[in-house]
């Protein structure tokens, strides 16, 4: 079977000859698995979704049947370093390097409390410039011959609180916040616009998905999370 056979059939509850894999790796193991294979490294593509899509030519040769895409920050917005090492990307997040990740630096509404804060800022355009040439790419080379999985891993919960601070996300959306339904509905906007636009581009799965689990429970309370994150 080919790779993207291999996921077809499984998808579709059939046996196929050996479980269909994915599977990414960080920068640092990349790059290592890149010298011992005599593979030439490429470096993390450009998006808040790196991981999911970057190092494909190594992760396709080590046997990934899937290949990932998303959307990558448009040409008119790239992300920026500055002289302290201050990584600022299209969203207005900002972040340090830190070894393995970028940690989080600044959040761009930290002090919003309003829904005019959310109105009056500047979110990124899902269909920008340059935004899918990437994904673009890899479908073109990859389509025949993987499954294309297109990724909105971080869709609503997790964008939002990079947005705002982890505490602040929650405790404001326990205390009803004004401005808090309306950064949840313009973020599910953009991701939506984006999802559909991959699904366009001939994606065969979507990835959509937030972490909402701790070591020991959910981070917040099931109905908190019904209410504003499970609206079917």
């Amino acid at each position: 079977m080919t790779s993207r056979e291999r996921v077809l059939t499984t998808l579709n509850h059939k046996e196929p000859d050996r479980p269909p894999v994915f599977v990414t790796v960080t920068p640092q193991v990349a790059k290592k698995l890149s010298e011992y294979f005599g593979i030439p490294y490429e470096p993390p593509v450009d998006s808040l979704l790196s991981t999911r899509i970057s190092h494909t030519r190594l992760l396709s040769y080590m046997g990934n049947d899937c290949v990932g895409i998303a959307a990558n920050v448009p040409d008119n917005q790239p992300s920026t370093t500055d002289k302290n090492g201050i990584i600022t990307n299209e969203w207005g997040m900002k972040f340090k390097n830190s070894g393995l990740y970028n940690e989080f630096h600044t959040y761009p509404l930290a002090n919003a409390t309003l829904p005019d804060d959310i109105y009056n800022y500047p979110f990124p355009d899902p269909v920008g410039p340059g935004r899918f040439s990437h994904a673009t790419e890899t479908i073109r080379y990859y389509k025949d011959s993987h499954a294309i999985v297109a990724d909105l891993e971080t869709v609503i919960f997790e964008t939002c609180w990079y947005l705002t601070g982890l505490e602040k996300f929650l405790v404001d959306l326990i205390t009803e916040e004004p401005y808090m339904e309306v950064l949840l509905d313009r973020v599910m906007e953009i991701n939506v616009e984006t999802g559909k636009h991959l699904i366009k581009m001939g994606a065969d799965i979507l990835w959509a998905g937030d972490d909402f689990g701790t070591q020991h429970g959910m981070i917040m309370d099931p109905e908190l999370w019904q209410k504003y994150l499970n609206q079917g």
